[in-house]
């Protein structure tokens, strides 16, 4: 049985000091399940007051042996007191293996009274106190500076701050970041917030975390993952002389058919107009698509999306009088895409093509690239011509024609000539590429039926864009081909780019199929007309002693030819300058002659940039004196 310690004893600072000393694995080892298995001895006031006071004194203990027996712990009760004075408490334990804890809390006024200079008395017990102070407060991880916060969320600021540091190695690689409760005290931000910033840095791969042990900085931060490891050793020339192209690689250099990203000006041509209400549309679908998680998670067919490519076949059939079924609907990026596919597939290098002269030089480049050779496919007032280009073409694949809406001069072809160019391809065993860019949008009477609704013998691929239709940066167009060629289609769109992209494509079904794409035509084709007429007014009032209005009734774009004998690329070139966009004809032109005009569009302006354009236009028609018309060699330049 153990001795108890005489209840007057008063060295209880000694006692204390010689376990610390003597039993330090039992300080530190012991659990408050044995310390509440002891009776508490309780000193008696008069001696708690004197231990505070640090006036008492101390006795020698009865042996050193008695003290290793022995495992005690000094107990941290608050007393509700004026004097807040504290109880120490010594705890004996029984027991062979017995472990005992000890904790000493000491007042925070009582350990600024005896620690104070000039108090004149240091007693024991305040040493002990430290020192178990000392040993039990484990060190804080040092706080990292960061920027005052000027505008934004805390959660942003934070999150800025803490990812800055990292990358700049404030934070290093395997340091440890400040906990959640010191980064929300120091910077007076919501706990919640600090601990979101963490989740978000460890979701991106800039921190790890480990229960129990804290936050660190990842040794392999996400950011170099995304560097290069070999630095560039020469720089990279674009000059055509320091690389050596294939014969194929020279014809695509030599086409410079670039897309202009500035805003439009007046008059560029075949600009639309981008409509604020379906915009709208358009974004509100956007978000109902991208809630969903269906469709997007496949990736899709080469064709395109099959439930657009059945509304697009049934908007065909019924607006432009194309029967078709969803499987000849093909999804592609533009007018261009279109036209290469079907020379890769249906010609050879060498081969004949007829191309409306005047025509699209965009059609022009693509059949060029493919090693084709132009020929000229004469235009008139009833559109292309194939009774006099047949004898000058014999080895020719294919025809690219533009009927409903003639490119550049606007005329239709007529019932006469449609059916001389499906006879043809008949006889010769050849092809029709039809483009029907804008036909949706004729003012004076109901859009003429496509071509290819004529066919009887599939020799017809119409091909139709939605970038003009609706806005230039959604790259979205089609193509419908005969039953006979859809898995040859099918294979090669899925040999050379696989599949096109399918978020927009289940905007634009959605779109089509809640009738807003009816609705937009409608709306559309009102403005056009409008903006048709307020070009045509200006253009009589204004310069009618200038130029000359051809008769327009389809599109977004019309021909004013020139008096007086001026140069079109000359006033289109000074036009440029002056902040005006207008094309001239001869650009257009491959072989036969052609009357001096230029390309102006009007549907995306509206009367003031109309006005205004005018305006610039004239005092460059003035400037320019009137000179015989210059030779052209039928290449598309840039004014």
């Amino acid at each position: 049985m153990h001795d108890r310690v005489p209840r007057a004893h008063d060295g209880i600072e000694l006692l204390v000091e010689a376990v610390l000393e003597r039993c330090p694995l039992a300080v530190a080892n012991g659990n408050r399940r044995a310390l509440r298995a002891d009776a508490k001895l309780r000193a008696s006031d008069e001696r708690c007051s004197r231990i505070a006071r640090g006036d008492c004194k101390a006795t020698s203990l009865q042996s050193d042996g008695l003290i290793a027996r022995r495992t005690c712990a000094i107990q941290h009760t608050h007393v509700r007191s004026r004097v807040a004075e504290k109880r120490v408490v010594v705890q004996t334990i029984a027991g062979e293996n017995a472990v005992g804890r000890q904790i000493l809390g000491v007042d925070e006024q009582r350990r600024k009274r005896v620690g104070a200079a000039g108090q004149g008395r240091t007693t024991r017990a305040a040493i002990v106190a430290s020192r178990l102070e000392a040993s039990t407060v484990k060190p804080r991880t040092s706080m990292i500076a960061l920027r005052e916060r000027t505008e934004g969320s805390r959660f942003v600021w934070l999150y800025g701050e803490l990812r800055s540091a990292i990358l700049s190695g404030r934070l290093a690689p395997g340091s440890r970041v400040p906990s959640t409760r010191q980064l929300a005290e120091a910077y007076n931000v919501a706990r919640g917030t600090v601990v979101s910033v963490f989740e978000q840095l460890l979701s991106e791969g800039y921190v790890t975390c480990t229960t129990g042990s804290g936050t660190y900085v990842a040794d392999s931060l996400p950011d170099d993952w995304f560097r290069a490891s070999i630095p560039r050793t020469r720089p990279v020339s674009s000059a055509a002389s320091d690389v050596s192209l294939s014969a194929r690689g020279r014809r695509l250099a030599r086409h410079r058919w670039l897309l202009s990203t500035a805003a439009p000006r007046p008059f560029r041509a075949h600009h639309p107009e981008v409509d604020a209400q379906t915009l709208a549309i358009w974004k509100r679908l956007c978000g109902r698509v991208g809630a969903g998680d269906g469709d997007l998670a496949v990736t899709g067919n080469a064709f395109g999306y099959l439930p657009l490519r059945a509304v697009l076949a049934e908007h065909l059939g019924r607006v432009r009088g194309l029967p078709c079924e969803p499987e000849q609907v093909i999804i592609l990026a533009s007018t261009h895409q279109s036209i290469d596919l079907a020379a890769r597939l249906l010609t050879d290098h060498g081969d004949e093509v007829l191309v409306e002269d005047p025509g699209y030089p965009g059609a022009w480049s693509m059949f060029e690239v493919n090693g084709l050779v132009l020929r000229a496919l004469p235009v008139d007032a009833d559109g292309a011509d194939i009774g006099r280009a047949e004898m000058h073409a014999e080895r020719a694949r294919i025809a690219y024609v533009t009927p409903a809406h003639q490119f550049p001069l606007g005329v239709a072809m007529s019932v006469k000539r449609r059916l001389e160019l499906l006879a043809w391809a008949s006889r010769r065993d050849s092809w029709i590429v039809e483009d029907d860019y804008d036909g949706e949008y004729r003012f004076t009477s109901r859009p003429i039926a496509a071509l290819a609704g004529l066919d009887e013998h599939e020799r017809v691929l119409y091909t139709g864009t939605l970038n003009k239709v609706l806005f230039p940066a959604l790259r979205l167009a089609y193509m419908v081909v005969p039953a006979s060629l859809a898995e040859a289609f099918a294979a090669a769109r899925a040999t050379v780019d696989r599949c096109p992209p399918i978020a927009q494509q289940l905007v634009l079904c959605e779109f089509i199929r809640e009738g807003h794409f009816d609705r937009h035509l409608r709306r559309m084709r009102t403005l056009y007309e409008e903006r048709l007429h307020t070009f045509s007014e200006l253009i009589d009032r204004d310069l009618s002693d200038e130029l000359e209005l051809a008769p327009t009734t389809t599109g977004l774009q019309t021909v004013c030819w020139l008096r007086n004998g001026r140069s079109d690329r000359e006033v289109a070139r000074a036009a440029w300058n002056n902040g005006v966009e207008v094309f001239p004809i001869s650009r257009y032109r491959l072989e036969h002659p052609l009357r001096s005009g230029l390309h102006c569009g009007f549907g995306a302006f509206d009367r003031p940039q109309m006005l205004d354009g005018i305006r610039r236009l004239r005092e460059v028609l003035h400037r320019v004196a009137p000179a015989p018309e210059q030779p052209t060699d039928g290449r598309p330049v840039r004014p």
